[in-house]
């Protein structure tokens, strides 16, 4: 039975700033020159382990072989992740975790957290609506601090029977953890359930005060 794994926060900082990197870009055709970076659907054969991803833009990309995944805990599931991969051999260089909160349903988001959190791009693709976002985080001695993102359903707008506005709450909790340098990452809402007609606002306390962005 297959899985999609979601979340109602977000997971440490740690988890989003382990992207791939590579040092150096071999032009020609080197060994990084067809790599391509997708968003999707990664499915998991076995634990830690994926061997296909159902991309945004509707393909589906076998991997030549596993790949290993070691966030990825539970086997035949679908997580949502920002996938590397040679677009020529098939082979997998690395997968990113993106977290996908389930919205928290208040009229009181005054009451939630909302340390500052920088909103760098917002896009509706995949049946989602992405963000990529960027925290100040550091290192802390206390393993129990560790950083939470999430989003709250602010108001409803109604305009007809089909069209509606909702307003989205980027939620952030900084929880005692320095902020000595940036970690930027991505977050998915499910939009399952709005209607195809629905406008998204997204609200956040950026660190340079309030942000409205609409999709």
């Amino acid at each position: 039975m297959r899985h999609i794994t979601n979340s109602i926060w977000g997971l440490t900082i740690a988890v989003v700033i382990g992207a791939c990197t590579t040092e150096n870009y071999e032009t020609g055709d080197g060994h990084y020159s067809y790599m391509r970076a997708e968003f999707g659907m990664l499915h998991t054969l076995g634990r830690q382990s994926a061997d296909y991803v159902l991309t945004d833009g509707g393909d589906t990309v076998t991997f030549k072989q596993v790949a290993e995944v070691r966030w990825a805990e539970r086997p035949d599931s679908l997580y949502r992740a920002l996938v590397y991969y040679d677009a020529s051999s098939r082979v997998c260089f690395s997968a990113v975790k993106v977290i996908v909160p389930h919205p928290i349903l208040t009229a009181r988001t005054d009451t939630l957290p909302a340390d500052p959190i920088n909103v760098e791009s917002v896009w509706k693709a995949g049946g989602f609506l992405n963000v990529a976002y960027a925290v100040r985080t550091g290192r802390t001695d206390n393993v129990e601090s560790r950083q939470l993102l999430g989003v709250a359903i602010d108001t409803t707008y109604i305009h007809d029977k089909r069209n509606k506005t909702i307003k989205i709450r980027l939620l952030h909790a900084q929880n005692g953890v320095p902020e000595y340098y940036t970690a930027r990452g991505y977050l998915s809402v499910p939009l399952k359930g709005f209607s195809q007609y629905a406008t998204f606002l997204l609200s956040a306390n950026t660190y340079k005060g309030e942000m409205l962005n609409c999709k």
